[in-house]
């Protein structure tokens, strides 16, 4: 059972200072406008990378994205996600926009991320600046930079998003006790899964939220006594998450338990739990601890990772001790060893030291971190609330400083070191082929046929970047088949 504690509940009114609702929301603008920086760099210099053609070459129109909605990246079944990368395609309009367009939708989803995770900790904790602190420990940093700057990573991030909706849904059940939030709860969980593989935790973690005894006000009134019909309500998130595999399974389960990255093996038979804790102890370190300083891409020995997760456990189990609010502390730990089980089982045949610098594997996890984190802020509601002491948070000189800090910190992982300008160059030469079909009336398949391929820049060797053709809208009778019509293809369009 929760700690009690004096933190008021989300219906506190705050006051007009030094928490007046003009200086949250600059606060939280400062907040978004230092991830903005941090992430500037990546968005100034975008490129596509390997995966990512998969996902446009599978989504190009409207009838090839409906063709391969079922179609798995890998051992993900996201048909959202084929969906959304049409439209982005359809807003693109032309090839050498594509990286532009594309590498918005990881900064934006961060951003998204942000607020949502803000009205969870504000309603969660009864006072904004809970909310605050909350967005720029999960936002200011680079830990999942990979998930922000390469567009086929960034789907773990709306999965992300989504499970936030589920939760806040979740959360204005234990408020208001109106059914359509359980809806939301359903529909939420399901569209997580959607859109990348580990969304399958979001109807698990957000049922794990409302079976939970709620805090404050809330529980007291949940001491009063057990009742079974308290299991229906979690039932609800899970049942998001049921119905979406209910659906997806029969059409890619075949096609992702033989996924070619398992060398033979089933995705069973390649999933070993002893492996997946082990590595999940060793990111816990090396990750989670100290990316979380900015430090990456360093696999300590064995010995100093015992050291270090002794360390982790003490520093766990003090801040445990003194939180106000155990039900944040332990979602947050649902949060981080799920994923990593998760994550670290299913590519258990793979060696740790690979995957070291895949910060696309901890988006879950820091999100755990900071809800941990913030389970245990309350305690010092004094500090933090009250308009005392030159470096109380109150003031906004500690907001600056840890702001800078925090970017200081965290932008060497952001840096543009993968810019790749011939790839730009090479988009430019499609758009002017592509321009050349608009101009002889030739539609893409026939000039893909009557084209020697040309593999695409940071692109695999099957990547042909005349697949980044529209063509003409207006084709004339080409048969693709006959090697005159193709010679003249050939000469009409030669660059």
């Amino acid at each position: 059972m929760p700690v009690e504690s004096n933190v008021p509940s989300p219906s506190t009114p705050i006051g007009d200072s030094p928490w007046g609702r003009k200086r949250v929301v600059l606060l939280a603008g400062l907040i978004l406008l230092t991830v903005l920086v941090l992430h500037a760099p990546r968005m100034a210099f975008p490129v596509l990378g390997t995966d990512d053609f998969w996902f446009l070459r599978d989504s190009w129109t409207w009838s090839t994205a409906r063709k391969n909605l079922w179609k798995p990246i890998n051992d993900h079944a996201m048909p959202l996600s084929r969906v959304t990368t049409w439209l982005l395609v359809e807003l693109s309009g032309c090839a050498a926009a594509l990286p532009y367009v594309l590498g918005l939708q990881g900064p934006l989803v961060v951003l998204a991320c942000m607020g949502l995770l803000y009205l969870f900790l504000r309603r969660e904790l009864g006072h904004p600046v809970y909310g605050l602190v909350g967005m720029a420990a999960f936002g200011v940093t680079s830990q999942y930079e990979q998930a922000v700057s390469w567009y086929c990573a960034t789907f773990a991030l709306v999965s992300l998003a989504f499970t936030l909706l589920a939760l806040l849904a979740a959360q204005r059940w234990h408020q208001r006790r109106r059914l359509h939030y359980l809806l939301a709860c359903a529909f939420w969980t399901a569209a997580a899964a959607t859109c990348f593989g580990g969304g399958v935790l979001g109807g698990p973690l957000v049922a794990l939220y409302l079976l939970l005894p709620p805090f404050g006000a809330l529980a007291t009134q949940a001491r009063t006594g057990w009742r079974w019909g308290s299991l229906l309500p979690p039932l609800a998130p899970l049942l998001g998450t049921v119905l979406f595999l209910a659906v997806s399974l029969p059409r890619t389960a075949k096609a992702i338990l033989h996924a070619e990255h398992y060398e033979g093996k089933t995705a069973l038979e390649a999933f070993h739990p002893g492996v997946a804790l082990a590595y999940s102890g060793r990111s816990l370190v090396d990750n989670l601890f100290l990316g979380s300083f900015g430090i990456s891409g360093v696999a300590c020995y064995l010995f100093l990772v015992a050291l270090l997760l002794t360390g982790l456990l003490w520093a766990g189990v003090w801040w445990w001790r003194r939180a106000p609010h155990r039900r944040l502390l332990l979602l947050g730990l649902a949060f981080i060893f799920s994923s990593y089980f998760l994550i670290y089982g299913a590519r258990s045949e793979w060696p740790y030291e690979q995957m070291i610098f895949w910060g696309r594997y901890q988006i879950f996890s820091h999100m755990g971190l900071v809800l941990f984190l913030a389970g245990g802020l309350p305690r010092w509601e004094g500090w933090l609330v009250a308009d005392t002491g030159r470096w109380s948070p109150a003031q906004n000189r500690i907001w600056l400083t840890a702001l800078l800090v925090l970017w200081v910190i965290q932008t060497p992982r952001s840096l543009p070191y993968w810019y790749d300008p011939d790839q730009h160059a090479q988009l430019r030469l499609v758009d002017e082929i592509d321009a050349r079909c608009r101009r002889y009336h030739i539609d893409a398949t026939s000039a893909r046929a009557a084209l020697p391929p040309m593999q695409m820049l940071r692109g695999y060797e099957d990547s042909n970047a005349w697949e980044l053709l529209h063509g003409s809208d207006d084709p004339r009778p080409i048969d693709p088949d006959d090697p005159d019509d193709r010679d003249e293809v050939r000469r009409l369009l030669q660059p």
